[in-house]
Order: structure tokens, then C-alpha cells, then sequence
């Protein structure tokens, strides 16, 4: 099946323009990794690594497969890591995504190919695998032959935020509203990214989401 529309985003680009972003933005403070939380009244009180605190109307949470280790959140969230490892290869074998048995290609425009993703649950271990990589290029090459007898010339691997239900988790907490929930996106950080983001504005500044979030409240675990 061919969906002429589809396309694909660099996330390392894409990271990285987000970065120079937050840079040039004023008022944006960054202030280190959080450790805790503490509901206090309207707000809430972020507890950073080094000790320090800070307090605001809102805060999100998007911390990905840490969620977890955040102390003093108001519920347990079934949020996991799961390792996903994939490989690069210095050609350019496709013009489109192709997804595939056992696997999926992307190209990129520097004129690289990648190849996705495995999943294991493995807790935190973010270490590639050797049988990873012979899997993942072998299942492209029975679909995609130009790649068969080309070697991977990288390989690397990610940790995926995976809920138990493997739907994504947003909107506010039904017992601290100062608190936003938007964690658990699986596979599909980057692709509900801008969804996400629009909704997560939208419950800040107390507008009604233009999507429907009931499949993602964050209570639903209850």
C-alpha cells in the first residue's frame, strides 16, 4: 500500500532545533533535572537534583520512560522503558518509508538509510545488542535487498515511555489540576508531538482541547 503523503522527521534535527529554540526564547529558564513534587494549594513545588525548588500554576509532566522514578506524584502511572535499537547504513537505498516484516526504513536526506526498531523490556539498559543488530538487518534485507549486502555503519538505541495500555497519557491530573500529564507515548513521541503540545497549551491557559483526550486521561489506571 503506498501513502503518497507520508513522510518522515529527523528527531535528531529536530531535537536539536528545538534546542536553539528554547535558547533564543525569553523568559525560558532551564533549570536541571526534577527529582519531586509537592502539591501546595494552587501550585506545585518542583524539587530539582541539586536541592533546589521552584513553584508554578502548572506543571507538566514529560519525562518520558523516567516518569516513574518522580516521587510525590498523585497516582502511579504504568509508564515503562522499552529499548528500541536500530542501524544506519551509509546509502541512500529508498526514496520512501517502507514499513515491512520484522522491520521499517526511513531515508534521510544526507543520503543515509535507517533501519527500526527492535523492543525489549529491559528496564533502563540503553546498550545495543549484537543480536539486534543481525535481526533488524536481516528482516530489511528480505524486503529491501539493496541493503542486504551493505554494513551498518551505525547502531544505537533509545528508551521508549510505554504505558500499559500503550495509549499515550495527557491531559490534567483529576486531583491536582495544576498538574498536566503528558507522558507515555510509546512509539510515537514525535509523531503525536504537535497534538500533544496543542492540548497541553490548551488545558494552561484553561481553553477547551480541540482534540478528544478521554482515551488519554490520566486516571484511567485507577
Amino acid at each position: 500500500m503506498l501513502h503518497a503523503n507520508d513522510g518522515a522527521v529527523d528527531n535528531v534535527a529536530l531535537l536539536a532545533a528545538l534546542d536553539d529554540a528554547l535558547g533564543s526564547t525569553p523568559g525560558v529558564e532551564r533549570a536541571g533535572p526534577a527529582s519531586a513534587l509537592a502539591h501546595e494549594g494552587s501550585t506545585v513545588r518542583v524539587t530539582l537534583r541539586d536541592g533546589s525548588t521552584r513553584r508554578a500554576q502548572h506543571v507538566v509532566i514529560a519525562a518520558g520512560a523516567w516518569t516513574s522514578q518522580l516521587t510525590g506524584l498523585p497516582r502511579t502511572v504504568p509508564v515503562e522503558p522499552v529499548r528500541g535499537e536500530m542501524i544506519g547504513f551509509p546509502v541512500a537505498a529508498t526514496a520512501h518509508c517502507i514499513y515491512g516484516p520484522g522491520a521499517y526504513v526511513v531515508p534521510r536526506p544526507n543520503g543515509r538509510t535507517i533501519v527500526g526498531a527492535t523492543m525489549d523490556r529491559v528496564g533502563f539498559d540503553a546498550r545495543t545488542t549484537s543480536e539486534a543488530r543481525s535481526r533488524l538487518h536481516a528482516a530489511v534485507a528480505r524486503f529491501l535487498p539493496a541493503l542486504a549486502k551493505v554494513a551498518p555503519d551505525s547502531h544505537w538505541a533509545g528508551l521508549r515511555p510505554i504505558s500499559a495500555d500503550g495509549l499515550p497519557i495527557v491531559g490534567p491530573d483529576p486531583r491536582w489540576p495544576a498538574l498536566i500529564w503528558a507522558t507515555g507515548h510509546s512509539r510515537n513521541g514525535i509523531l503525536l508531538a504537535p497534538m500533544t503540545a496543542e492540548s497541553v497549551a490548551g488545558c494552561v491557559s484553561g481553553e477547551s482541547p480541540r482534540f478528544d483526550l478521554s482515551p488519554f486521561r490520566p486516571g484511567r489506571f485507577e
